[in-house]
C-alpha cells in the first residue's frame, strides 16, 4: 500500500532528474559563428565639385571607388566551371590546336574537388566532358576527350551556351558556397543570336557569370560584351591563338582571388537631385534611384564608378544633399553592406568654385565617358544605325579631343585616338546586306497532286570549298584590300577592348 502511494512521486522525480540531461544534449552542437565583417572591402565616395553655383541648376560628377586590399591569402570555395568552346570550321589549324592546349591548361589550374564540364559547338553542340569532380584520374580522362576535339561546321553558340549551362546546373550551388563560372570562347558570329540575351539572363539568375573570350578579328565584340555584362562576368579580346593558354590560366587565377560575389551598388539621389548617368554601366531603376550590378570583387583590385548628377538652385551657403550609396555583397555566404553619403555646397564665389575642383575625379570621368562613348558607337553601328553612329562619333571625338588637351594623360590620349581611327572603319561594322540569291523556289504540284522533285543542279559538286585566301595567287589590288580590311578589323577590336578595360576593375596602384 505504501509503495502504491509512493510510485507517482518516484516517477515524477525520475522525469525531473532526466530533464537536465535532455537540455544538455541541445547544446552539444553549437551554431558556427558568422564570418567577421571583411574590413578589407571599402567604399570611398567623393565629388569633383566641392562647390556649385548658387541659385542655378548645375551638374556634379561623383566617383564611387570600391577598393579591396591585396595579399589576403583567403581560402576560396569550390569552383564549378563550364568551358564552352567554339569548334566551328573557322577554328581550323593553329586556333583549334591552341584551344585544345588552353582547355587542358584550364583543367590543370583547377583544384581537386572542383567541378569541370566541357562543351563544344560547331553546327551542333555536344558535351565533350559531362560535369565531373576534378581528381587525378578524371583529369586524364577529360584531357583525352579534349585532345579528340575537331573543328567542323558553323557556329551554334546558343546551343553551346545552353548545353554548358545545363552541365553547370548539375552541381550548382549559390549564395557564396561555390564559384560558378561559364568560360565561353568564340572566333566568329553565331548562326542565331536571338536566344543569347535570354540565356544570359538565365545565367545571371543562377549566379553564373560568363567570361566571354573573343579570338581573332571575326567575332561579334558587342554580343560577347553584353553576355559578360549581363551576367557580371568579363570580356577579353585575344588577338592570337598563342595567347589562349595564358588567358585561361589567368581566368583560373582570378577565381582564386575572388573575395566577394553578387556585388550591387544602389544609388539614391537627394532632394531635387537627378541621376543623369552611371557612366558605362547598365543601371536598373530602383524606386527613386538605380541599382548597378558589379559582378564580383577580386583582392588587390579597385573599381571606379562615375555618376553624373543634376542639381537645382540653392541659396548661397546651403548644403546640397547629393547622393546616398549602398554597396552590398556576399562574403563567406553572408551579406554585408557599405554606405556612403555625398554632398556639396552652394556658393556665389567663382574663385571658390574653381579652387574646389578635383582634377583626379574629372580625369577619371573623362576616361570613363570616352570609353563608354566608344562602346556605344560600336554597338549602334553593329545594330545597323550607321548614320546615328557617325553623328555620335563626331560629338565624342570633339569631347575626347578637348579632354585630351586639358589632361596630360596617356590613357585618355589613346582612347581619343581610338575614336579618330574608328571613323575610318565604322561603315564596316554595319550589318552587310544578304547575297542576292532570292527566295527558294516553291515546288508545284503535278497533275496527280504530288509535288514534283526539283531537277538537280547539273554542275553541283559536293567537294568542300576552302575559304582560305591564297595571297600568292590573288591580284595585287585584292591582296592590298584584304590586308587593309583585316588591319581595320583588328584596329576596331583593339579600340573596343581598351574601352571595355577602362570601365572594368583594375589592379590597385
Amino acid at each position: 500500500m505504501l509503495l502504491r502511494r509512493l510510485l507517482p512521486a518516484l516517477l515524477l522525480l525520475t522525469s525531473t532528474v532526466a530533464l537536465p540531461a535532455c537540455e544538455r544534449q541541445k547544446v552539444l552542437h553549437p551554431q558556427p559563428a558568422p564570418p567577421a565583417d571583411p574590413e578589407f572591402i571599402q567604399l570611398d565616395a567623393a565629388v569633383a565639385q566641392r562647390f556649385v553655383q548658387a541659385d542655378a541648376a548645375g551638374e556634379v560628377t561623383a566617383r564611387l571607388k570600391l577598393h579591396i586590399d591585396g595579399d589576403l591569402d583567403l581560402p576560396r570555395p569550390p569552383a564549378n566551371v563550364a568551358l564552352v568552346m567554339d569548334t566551328s570550321a573557322s577554328m581550323r589549324g593553329d586556333a583549334i590546336d591552341k584551344a585544345r592546349t588552353a582547355a587542358a591548361t584550364l583543367l590543370d589550374s583547377l583544384q581537386e574537388g572542383d567541378m569541370i564540364s566541357v562543351v563544344a559547338f560547331g553546327s551542333r553542340a555536344e558535351v565533350i566532358a559531362p560535369a565531373t569532380v576534378v581528381s587525378e584520374s578524371s583529369r586524364a580522362e577529360i584531357k583525352k576527350a579534349i585532345a579528340a576535339i575537331e573543328e567542323s561546321g558553323t557556329t551554334d553558340m546558343a546551343g553551346g551556351l545552353s548545353m554548358g549551362m545545363g552541365e553547370l546546373m548539375k552541381s550548382h550551388a549559390a549564395g557564396g558556397e561555390q564559384l560558378n563560372r561559364i568560360v565561353l570562347l568564340s572566333d566568329g558570329v553565331p548562326n542565331d543570336a536571338s536566344q543569347l540575351p535570354s540565356l544570359a539572363s538565365q545565367a545571371a539568375s543562377y549566379q553564373a557569370p560568363i567570361t566571354a573570350l573573343g579570338l581573332g578579328i571575326d567575332f561579334h565584340e558587342t554580343l560577347l560584351t553584353d553576355l559578360a555584362r549581363t551576367t557580371g562576368g568579363r570580356f577579353a579580346y585575344i588577338e592570337e591563338p598563342t595567347a589562349l593558354a595564358q588567358m585561361f590560366r589567368d581566368e583560373m587565377l582570378d577565381l582564386d582571388r575572388i573575395v566577394a560575389q553578387n556585388v550591387y551598388l544602389t544609388l539614391t539621389p537627394g532632394p531635387d537631385v537627378a541621376i543623369v548617368d552611371v557612366v558605362g554601366q547598365q543601371p536598373s531603376n530602383n524606386g527613386r534611384g538605380v541599382s548597378v550590378s558589379l559582378g564580383h570583387l577580386l583582392e588587390g583590385h579597385e573599381h571606379d564608378v562615375i555618376v553624373q548628377l543634376q542639381t537645382s538652385g540653392h541659396a548661397p551657403g546651403a548644403t546640397v544633399e547629393l547622393l546616398d550609396a549602398t554597396l552590398s555583397f556576399t562574403y563567406a555566404g553572408q551579406s554585408f553592406y557599405r554606405n556612403a553619403f555625398l554632398s556639396t555646397t552652394a556658393t556665389d564665389d567663382a574663385q571658390e568654385i574653381a579652387k574646389g575642383l578635383d582634377a583626379g575625379i574629372l580625369l577619371a570621368a573623362a576616361r570613363a565617358k570616352t570609353a563608354a562613348a566608344t562602346l556605344k558607337i560600336i554597338q549602334t553601328a553593329r545594330s545597323g544605325l550607321l548614320d546615328q553612329a557617325q553623328q555620335d562619333l563626331k560629338i565624342a571625338q570633339d569631347e575626347a579631343s578637348a579632354a585630351a588637351d586639358r589632361f596630360d594623360d596617356p590613357e585618355l590620349s589613346q582612347l581619343a585616338k581610338d575614336l579618330d581611327d574608328l571613323g575610318e572603319s565604322l561603315p564596316e561594322l554595319a550589318p552587310q546586306p544578304s547575297p542576292p540569291n532570292g527566295p527558294l523556289a516553291t515546288p508545284t504540284p503535278s497533275t496527280n497532286g504530288a509535288y514534283a522533285e526539283p531537277p538537280p543542279s547539273p554542275d553541283y559538286d559536293e567537294t568542300p570549298v576552302s575559304m582560305d585566301v591564297d595571297y600568292a595567287e590573288a591580284p595585287a589590288a585584292s591582296v592590298s584590300s584584304a590586308k587593309s580590311d583585316r588591319r581595320r578589323a583588328r584596329q576596331n577590336r583593339r579600340a573596343h577592348s581598351r574601352a571595355y578595360k577602362t570601365l572594368a576593375p583594375r589592379m590597385a596602384e
